[in-house]
C-alpha cells in the first residue's frame, strides 16, 4: 500500500503540477495579450504624444508669429499716438493762433472803436467851432454895421475902410440913409 499511495500521490502531483502549467500557461497568455494590449498602448501614446509634440511645435510656431504680430500691432499704435500726438500739437497751436488773431481782431475793433469816437468828438468840436466862429462873425458883422452907422452918423454918407484880418474879404455897401 505504500506505493500505492506514493503513485497516487505523485499521480495526485502530476495532475496538481499539470494543472498548475495549464493555469501558467492560461496566465501566460493572458499576460501576453496584455503584454500586446500594453505595447499597443504605449505605441497609441507615443503617437499621441508625438502628435502632442507635432502640436506644440505648431502652437510654438504660432505664438511666434503672434508674438511678431503683436509686436507690430504695438508699433503700428505708437506710431499712431505719435501722429495723435502731433495732431494734438498742431491744433493747440492753431488754437494758439486763433486766439491771438482773435485778440489782435477785438484790439483792431476797440481801436475802430477809440478812432470812431475821436473822429465823432472831432467833428462836434468842429461843429462847436463852427458855430463859435459863425457866432463871432455875426456879432462881428453886428459892430461893423453899429461901427459902420456910427462913422456915417459922424461924418455923413462916407464910409471909411479899415483893413482888419478878419474883415479882408469882407465888403460893406455904404447905407443910404
Amino acid at each position: 500500500m505504500d506505493v500505492e499511495k506514493t503513485m497516487r500521490f505523485i499521480l495526485e502531483q502530476q495532475a496538481q503540477f499539470s494543472a498548475n502549467i495549464r493555469e501558467m500557461r492560461e496566465q501566460q497568455a493572458n499576460s501576453a495579450r496584455e503584454t500586446e494590449l500594453l505595447r499597443q498602448s504605449v505605441l497609441g501614446l507615443r503617437q499621441s504624444v508625438q502628435g502632442l509634440s507635432e502640436s506644440m511645435k505648431g502652437l510654438s510656431e504660432g505664438m511666434k508669429g503672434l508674438s511678431k504680430s503683436v509686436l507690430g500691432l504695438r508699433e503700428s499704435v505708437q506710431g499712431l499716438v505719435e501722429v495723435a500726438q502731433l495732431q494734438s500739437e498742431r491744433l493747440d497751436a492753431h488754437d494758439k493762433r486763433l486766439q491771438i488773431e482773435e485778440k489782435r481782431h477785438e484790439t483792431y475793433e476797440r481801436r475802430l472803436e477809440a478812432e470812431e469816437k475821436r473822429r465823432e468828438t472831432y467833428e462836434r468840436r468842429l461843429e462847436t467851432g463852427e458855430k463859435r466862429r459863425e457866432a463871432q462873425d455875426r456879432k462881428f458883422n453886428e459892430f461893423l454895421k453899429r461901427f459902420d452907422a456910427f462913422l456915417r452918423g459922424r461924418s455923413g454918407n462916407e464910409v471909411k475902410r479899415i483893413s482888419h484880418p478878419i474883415s479882408e474879404g469882407i465888403s460893406f455897401s455904404p447905407l443910404v440913409g
